[in-house]
């Protein structure tokens, strides 16, 4: 089962879709934005919650990243964004009294696509698929993205419900 489990929260690190609430509501420069960002720290928390034999049990989700090494870039006109690099995430899931922790190296943080931005939301389109984040901070010089998720899987038989919260920090290079 810890397979599964790994398996199913490594391919859910990299979607997220925030709700429309944000704690911070002000309207952030576009022009801030743009240009070349380079990754600090990226955080995840949140919860598995699974079924097993007819008892569902919640699984919380600590990772943090190591190794990180990328960057995010945004240029306008057209409205396109890339990442480089990459990042390890460190993931400790706690289920059944036992912390099982994984190491997953060569992550990559978004892709390449189109974005658009509107209050302090952005929007990122890779491939045909949507990604929303929040941006928590945007000076000259410092940015920091938020994301949230909720996502079910089945797998092997078993129904796995995930909630992710997701941060990033960067600094402009």
């Amino acid at each position: 089962m810890k397979k599964a489990v790994f398996l199913f929260i490594t391919c859910s690190l990299m979607l997220w879709s925030c709700s429309s609430d944000s704690e911070n509501n002000t309207e952030q420069d576009t022009n801030a934005l743009i240009g070349t960002w380079v990754a600090q720290d990226i955080t995840n928390t949140g919860t598995a919650t699974f079924d097993i034999l007819g008892e569902t049990i919640t699984a919380p989700i600590e990772g943090q990243g190591y190794d990180v090494d990328f960057t995010l870039s945004f240029s306008e006109n057209p409205d396109n964004y890339t990442t480089e690099g990459s990042f390890g995430l460190e993931i400790s899931v706690t289920y059944l009294f036992q912390t099982m922790t994984e190491r997953i190296d060569n992550q990559e943080f978004l892709g390449n696509g189109t974005w658009s931005k509107q209050g302090n939301t952005i929007t990122i389109v890779e491939n045909g698929e949507t990604t929303i984040l929040t941006i928590k901070e945007l000076t000259s010089t410092r940015l920091i993205l938020t994301g949230h998720e909720t996502e079910d899987i089945t797998e092997d038989g078993i129904t796995y419900t995930s909630e992710f919260d997701l941060e990033a920090s960067f600094i402009k290079q």
